[in-house]
């Protein structure tokens, strides 16, 4: 059977699943080259095996949500980032429906609206579900956060400090340090956040 023929009677959703895992296997590509990092260091560093990893970066594999946990830890990044859509210039506009989304243990959905590489700049939105914690994180690659609250209410500690932010409240802070989210209200909250990279 040829390989067009082959394609002709995949799924609909076959070809946006392969230039999703490509997307993703890129992206761990470059975050991890840009630490100057081998692939069998960042085997050892995550404890998965480099066999692995090569697949996973050659989008041939697709990594479980427990990979990319180890994979966030070994690069000193956030999960959102393996998602992180490069588009054109000439895409104006993104659609709500074709953000990129992110679900992290049930407690944070990320919706990556833009990854601009040549600017440098991540927008997306956030949803934390009331009463949830989010993971502590980090990046390894310097920048500024910028978070705008729009909906509800936020406990962001940074550094062991903690700041209270309503809708309307905007909080920003250096990308390398930690953090976690908190949302302690009955209600869900959502934020709009712009990572800039340092150039």
């Amino acid at each position: 059977m040829s390989l067009e023929r082959q394609r002709s009677s995949d799924p609909p959703d076959a070809d946006d699943a392969r230039d999703t895992l490509l997307a993703i296997g890129g992206r761990i590509r470059e975050l991890r080259k840009g630490r100057n990092m081998t692939l069998q260091a960042l085997a050892e560093e995550s404890g998965l095996s480099s066999s692995m990893l090569s697949l996973v970066e050659r989008g041939l594999a697709a990594p479980s949500i427990g990979s990319l946990i180890l994979l966030k830890e070994a690069l000193g990044t956030e999960i959102s980032e393996f998602f992180a859509a490069t588009r054109s210039e000439e895409d104006v506009v993104v659609r709500s429906e074709d953000a990129i989304q992110v679900v992290v243990r049930d407690e944070v959905v990320h919706r990556i609206l833009r990854r601009d590489t040549t600017a440098g700049i991540c927008i997306s939105i956030s949803e934390y579900a009331p009463g949830r914690t989010s993971p502590v994180t980090g990046d390894g690659t310097p920048g500024t956060i910028h978070g705008l609250m729009l909906e509800g209410a936020l406990k962001v500690e940074v550094e062991g400090k903690t700041y209270a932010i309503g809708a309307g409240d905007l909080i920003s802070y250096r990308a390398e340090k930690l953090r976690r989210t908190i949302n302690e209200g009955s209600e869900p909250a959502r934020t709009i956040w712009f990572k800039i990279e340092q150039r």
